[in-house]
């Protein structure tokens, strides 16, 4: 029986929490690293529509693109968590690696090849299939006619 590691990305693989935090005070400078951090007790897509019509004057920027910020942020400020090249290069041996993340797939693809971690991944799910990973999840069952009892979910 097949089985299957589904990895989310930001927190688990890529150390990227300050590239994020910036990103977000880059748009809102009110925003506090804990109100960031309690955005992802629920879907982080939802949590910013109704964070961002919040303009609090003309520091805010919530007109910019997140990706468009973000992406060049992350390829030059995100570090890879230390050990987790062993991690998923053992993993990979036994199970089948899937990113299942809210993040588009570019800077996934992008930092994975960085690191020489691609090859270990048959499939990247970002925000491009859908926002919620729920749903991301119910793709990859579909896909790998998988169940859930032959997935585990790694979150941050």
């Amino acid at each position: 029986m097949k089985k299957f590691v589904l990895f989310d990305f930001d927190g688990v693989i890529a150390d990227s929490l300050a590239v994020c935090l910036k990103t977000a005070q880059t748009l809102c400078p009110h925003i506090t690293e804990e109100q960031y951090r309690a955005a992802f007790t629920a879907n982080i897509y939802e949590t910013h529509k109704t964070l961002m019509p919040l303009t609090h004057g003309p520091e805010c920027h919530h007109d910019l693109d997140w990706f468009e910020v973000y992406i060049p942020l992350f390829e030059n400020e995100s570090k890879l968590f230390s050990g987790i090249s062993e991690v998923i290069e053992g993993l990979a041996h036994k199970y089948t690696l899937i990113i299942v993340s809210s993040s588009v797939n570019s800077p996934i693809q992008g930092f994975l090849e960085k690191h020489h971690l691609g090859r270990y991944f048959s499939d990247i799910m970002g925000a491009d299939p859908h926002t919620k990973k729920t749903e991301k999840i119910k793709i990859v069952f579909d896909r790998y006619a998988a169940t859930a009892d032959q997935c585990v979910f790694v979150p941050d």
